[in-house]
Order: structure tokens, then C-alpha cells, then sequence
């Protein structure tokens, strides 16, 4: 039950809209970084959000198994 709620919350629509333009928010200051900490710290950023991304979209079908 708990997994389905979760799963039908990764899949809400407003929830896809903010991941995506969120991702292109930091894609566009990773390309506008001038120096190399600044690109690293978007990098880690935007790595970081990818990889929290699917860990949620595989966590709740994973608990239920």
C-alpha cells in the first residue's frame, strides 16, 4: 500500500515538471561555471539530484518485495 502512494507520488506530473527544470537549472549554471570549483560543485549537484532521483523511484518497490 505504502509503495503504491509512493510510487504514485514519483509519478505525479508537478513533481516530473520540477525535477526536469530543476536539472536544467543546474545544467545551465554547471555550463556558465567560470572556475573549476564552481563546475565541480554544480557537477556534484547535478549528479547528486540524478542519483537521489532513482534511488527513490527504486526504494518503495524494493521495501515491498
Amino acid at each position: 500500500m505504502k509503495a503504491a502512494r509512493a510510487k504514485a507520488v514519483l509519478q505525479d506530473e508537478i513533481l516530473q515538471l520540477a525535477y526536469k527544470e530543476t536539472l536544467e537549472r543546474i545544467n545551465r549554471q554547471l555550463l556558465a561555471a567560470k572556475t573549476p570549483e564552481e563546475r565541480e560543485q554544480w557537477w556534484h549537484q547535478y549528479h547528486g539530484l540524478v542519483r537521489a532521483w532513482n534511488t527513490l523511484n527504486q526504494w518503495p518497490f524494493e521495501v515491498e518485495k
